[in-house]
């Protein structure tokens, strides 16, 4: 009888804590949720350069916290561009800032453009990703989802398309 208590209460235990897991994700209270530029920079360890990376790391505010990023070429150009969400202690709570970085040649990356998106349940409200010289950024305007496709080209960040659903 013992035995089964012990076990029930192991069991009811791991349940409260996944539940519990589950409502800081869903709020966006859990700290896990964001990593700060060090732990970043170590996502592309064996990846590009150290040099390119310490690059990216150059770029970004001392305090800012990344939520999300995409790695692939959006400029055309064979060269593997990034484009990152983060926040600062001075991003108003709320939203994130998009950080779009070329890769010029694989020498550095230049910040071409920025750009600030909001989240309405969770920051996960919030994605990206890099395909086919695209980058299209997902996020939440009020309760719909907004799509922004953007491409880099004649010199300058370009938004392709901007719908709301």
């Amino acid at each position: 009888m013992f035995k089964k208590t012990l076990y029930f209460l192991v069991f009811a235990l791991l349940i409260f804590i996944a539940i519990n897991e589950l409502k800081a994700q869903e709020s966006g209270s859990n700290e896990k949720l964001e990593i700060d530029v060090e732990e970043f920079m170590g996502v592309f360890d064996g990846v590009i350069r150290d040099d390119l990376i310490d690059n990216i790391g150059e770029k970004l505010p001392d305090d800012a916290k990344i939520l999300t990023f995409g790695y692939g070429d959006f400029s055309g150009d064979g060269f593997q561009d990034v484009a990152l969400v983060y926040r600062t202690s001075k991003t108003p709570v709320g939203s994130y800032k998009v950080m779009f970085l070329l890769n010029r040649a694989e020498l550095s990356f230049e910040n071409v453009g920025e750009k600030n998106v909001e989240w309405f349940d969770a920051p996960f409200d919030i994605g990206m990703m890099i395909e086919d010289g695209v980058c299209l950024v997902i996020h939440r305007k009020g309760e719909a989802w907004r799509y922004s496709r953007f491409i880099y080209a004649q010199d300058e960040l370009q938004m392709i398309q901007d719908e709301t659903n």
